[in-house]
């Protein structure tokens, strides 16, 4: 691809728009406050222009004291030797244009590092820890798009670049590509088979395919690897209530419930575990665990009208018609919907009757 064209895309998918502030650019919600214009990398250039640049001899010395300063995450002076050592190479190499826009980036100016990223890709096309970072950088500022590209032509460049798959597939799935994100990530699966990242992943593009017995299969597989962030063991507990999965899978409610108990472990406020949880129970016939469980989801959220709502009809199948009753008001209180307000005045009649 032309490099006119990877601009043109790039700047299609920054959408950059300069505020009334020139110290101030926002570029889809990630602001940076250093001067938006020549930025730190044009410092630099001026700056080894007045010291006449690099002698060769010095090079060594130079090579070795940046990377003490980016050991030391002293950001600004490993750009800064960083940016000598490229100026002294009589024949250009990559690493410096790599170091040097990894030091501006981590120092806060994503725009002179993107630049450097490019003036070096510029000249090494197919340099793959190049693409691999300018890529990252990219889908971390939110230019999933234009990331998109470059994870595209690192696996061009690398057919078993498992950061290239995987990066491909984890950008459209955030840019709601997920039936495109399959392919990419089972690249990625079969150079990495114990990759919980992919496994999540395919569990979730599985899901929104249709296929939510292979979506329980890689979540199985995701938390057996270690994950267990809360929102992914909700996503694996929600799909385990469904009957299409207790079919196939006759061991899922119990890990259903297991990573519902996980997710309580690290936050036992949170309302969608503890009605996820009254469901499963329920479903098993524990309907007094359920009252319970569903009690604990309306606690934590006085306005959760499905757990209200069970909760009326719990409490109307047991007798309780007074309990009943509250619950339908509370659930009243807050439920705008027309159908659903008719539906819950409905359970009220038939108490009354």
């Amino acid at each position: 691809m032309k490099r006119v064209e990877d601009d043109t895309i790039l700047e299609n998918d920054m959408k950059v728009r300069r505020l009334s502030s020139p110290e101030r650019v926002v570029t889809e919600g990630v602001t940076d406050s250093r001067v938006p214009g020549p930025g730190r990398l044009a410092l630099l250039v001026c700056f080894s222009t007045l010291l006449g640049g690099c002698s060769p001899s010095s090079s060594s010395r130079h090579f070795e004291t940046a990377q003490e300063a980016a050991a030391a995450e002293d950001w600004p002076q490993a750009a800064d030797l960083w940016y000598r050592i490229h100026l002294s190479e009589q024949v250009k190499t990559a690493l410096p244009y790599l170091e040097t826009a990894r030091a501006l980036y981590n120092s806060g100016d994503h725009e002179s590092a993107c630049q450097m990223l490019r003036d070096g890709l510029a000249h090494f096309p197919e340099d793959q820890a190049l693409l691999a970072y300018y890529a990252s950088r990219l889908e971390e500022l939110g230019f999933q798009r234009a990331a998109e590209m470059y994870y595209a032509r690192l696996v061009e460049v690398d057919p078993d670049s498992y950061v290239g798959w995987l990066g491909l597939g984890r950008v459209r799935m955030g840019i709601g590509h997920e039936l495109a994100a399959e392919e990419p990530l089972e690249r990625a699966l079969l150079l990495n088979p114990e990759s919980a990242e992919a496994h999540t992943y395919l569990a979730r593009s599985s899901q929104v395919s249709g296929d939510r017995p292979r979506a329980y299969d890689h979540y199985l597989e995701a938390i057996r690897l270690g994950a267990n962030d809360p929102s992914l063991l909700l996503d694996a507990g929600s799909i385990t209530i469904e009957e299409e999965v207790l079919r196939a899978r006759p061991d899922a409610s119990e890990r259903g419930l297991s990573w519902i108990s996980m997710v309580l472990e690290i936050d036992p406020q949170s309302t969608c575990a503890h009605y996820l949880r009254a469901v499963h129970l329920e479903k098993r016939g524990d309907k007094t665990g359920a009252l319970v469980s569903y009690m604990r989801a309306a606690e934590t959220d006085p306005s959760c009208v499905p757990a209200l709502s069970r909760l009326a009809e719990l409490y109307a199948e047991a007798g309780d018609l007074m309990r009943a009753g509250e619950m339908v008001n509370r659930a009243l209180a807050v439920e705008q919907d027309p159908a659903r307000r008719q539906a819950l005045l409905g359970l009220l009649e038939s108490d009354d009757s």
